[in-house]
């Protein structure tokens, strides 16, 4: 009987042993995955900030205005502001009141 009870707790020994060694395993998986997946969202962050960056810089509106500029384009004018009372109805023809330059 003891020989028995001996050979159940080495076996039991070992089982405890390769189960360790498994979970072990699993949570450097685990945690090997979750630092891959943490530093993805950190350069997603970093990408979002440099775009933000990047959108702010282009949005100037002295470049805007140089650009316009270049393409010959000009400030509106008082003049090509319209009331929506004026523009008539959809399908009443040419909407548009007067010459707009």
């Amino acid at each position: 009987m003891l020989r028995l009870l001996t050979i159940v707790a080495v076996a039991l020994t070992f089982a405890s042993a390769f189960m360790l060694y498994r979970v072990k395993y699993d949570t450097r998986l685990l945690e090997a995955q979750f630092h891959a997946r943490e530093r993805a969202y950190e350069k997603k962050q970093d990408d979002a900030a440099v775009l933000k960056a990047e959108k702010a810089y282009l949005s100037r509106p002295e470049r805007i205005e140089a650009l316009a500029r270049k393409l010959g384009l000009e400030p509106i004018r008082e003049q090509q502001y319209v009331r929506l009372d004026e523009l008539g109805e959809p399908g009443d023809g040419d909407a548009r009141p007067g010459p707009r330059r």
